[in-house]
């Protein structure tokens, strides 16, 4: 997962990101979209 570093001010900003509820919100919805599509290439074999 590529993250836009080019707006950040310094480490302390990224490291904020990954404990931000934006973020936990998106890597939810990628957990949810991956168990979808791992249960729908199940069914393909």
């Amino acid at each position: 997962m590529e993250v836009d570093y080019s707006g950040a001010e310094s480490v302390s900003s990224i490291a904020k990101l990954r404990n931000s509820k934006q973020f936990s919100e998106i890597m939810d919805k990628i957990a949810i979209y991956v168990e979808k599509q791992r249960k729908n290439s199940e069914g393909d074999c």
